[in-house]
């Protein structure tokens, strides 16, 4: 399943045949170098249970084929750190890959473990990076959302969850979690294209749920599909272009981080959204054209803080860039 983290670009590893030592440099905008042995990824505080993800990119420097061998993991809390993906193990001359990690913690306080990467690298066969991360218990409210519960309609659980997406994000705080059973969930009842799902400072949002589970762990997002669209009349065809007459009608974003895309909002906590399918967005409003399945804007212009995640974002349209996902900060 396509994925992507806006905070997850987080350290660049280059390793050379040509250089006697590899070097990490960060792609957040206050990087720093590291270097094997002394070089650290630090994941952010992450509620046991939730899962959070980095990518380390392997470029190659140097003059010869790069060989990089499978990475492996060690020390004291490794089984709560995953290799996720590693790509292609033979690196050209001025090419990259990638190796993606999880911190998925079981237990509170702080977690580590080592990451090496053995390679032929000239005079560095094992580079060497320590993983650090700290696991607390969320602080805040679990609510529940099925679009077929027929309890409360309050969220207290899968029984009595709420059938609207929109309220439970209403009705939630940061460090609040949403659980979202498969459906499909659009931003309004109605017809107001404006009305989008609108990410929330430190609040979680976690679909692919059967309606059951006791723990994000538990899901299976391929069985359960759970998606977000902006088709609101349900009448979309396979024309898939923001000028085809069916998608007159669908919402302008299926998900932002404000109010309205112009406006925007200030995400300074982790902020998740992970196990959705969005589509159907047509970003063809009189002052969007941008962005008609995602569109991040930030008043801080820093967009390290959202993470999008296990999601398809899939038959959006828009009448210039990014018909998926626009991404207005600095990730």
């Amino acid at each position: 399943m396509n994925t992507l983290n806006i905070s997850a670009l987080a350290a660049l590893l280059i390793l050379s045949t040509s250089h006697a030592l590899p070097v990490i440099q960060t792609e957040q905008p206050a990087g720093v170098i590291l270097t094997s042995g002394s070089g650290s990824v630090t994941f952010p505080n992450v509620n046991v249970g939730a899962t959070y993800s980095k990518t380390i990119t392997l470029r190659n420097i140097g003059d010869l084929d790069l060989l990089v061998s499978q990475a492996t993991l060690s020390g004291i809390a490794a089984s709560e750190y995953s290799i996720l993906v590693q790509s292609e193990n033979t690196i050209i001359p001025g090419k990259s890959s990638f190796i993606r990690l999880a911190f998925s913690p079981t237990s509170t306080g702080s977690r580590s473990a080592t990451l090496t990467i053995p390679s032929n690298t000239s005079g560095q066969p094992s580079f060497t990076l320590s993983l650090s991360g700290t696991a607390t218990q969320m602080s805040g409210s679990r609510r529940f959302v099925r679009s077929t519960a027929t309890g409360a309609n309050n969220g207290t659980s899968w029984n009595n969850a709420f059938t609207s997406l929109n309220a439970a994000i209403t009705a939630s705080v940061a460090g609040d979690e949403i659980w979202v059973a498969s459906g499909t969930y659009k931003p309004t009842s109605g017809t107001d294209r404006n009305v989008s799902f609108q990410l929330k400072n430190g609040l979680s949002i976690y679909g692919g749920f059967a309606g059951t589970e006791s723990a994000v762990s538990e899901r299976n997002i391929p069985a359960n599909p759970t998606i977000l669209s902006g088709d609101l009349l349900n009448n979309d065809n396979s024309n898939i272009v923001h000028s085809e007459a069916t998608r007159s009608d669908n919402s302008v974003h299926v998900v932002t981080t404000g109010p309205t895309a112009t406006t925007g909002a200030s995400i300074t906590l982790p902020t998740f959204l992970n196990g959705f399918i969005v589509q159907g967005g047509n970003a063809d409003g009189s002052s969007s054209h941008y962005g008609g399945g995602i569109f991040l804007e930030f008043t801080n212009r820093d967009s390290s803080n959202v993470t999008v995640e296990n999601c398809v974002i899939r038959e959006n349209t828009t009448v210039f860039d990014g018909a998926g996902i626009m991404n207005t900060g600095h990730a």
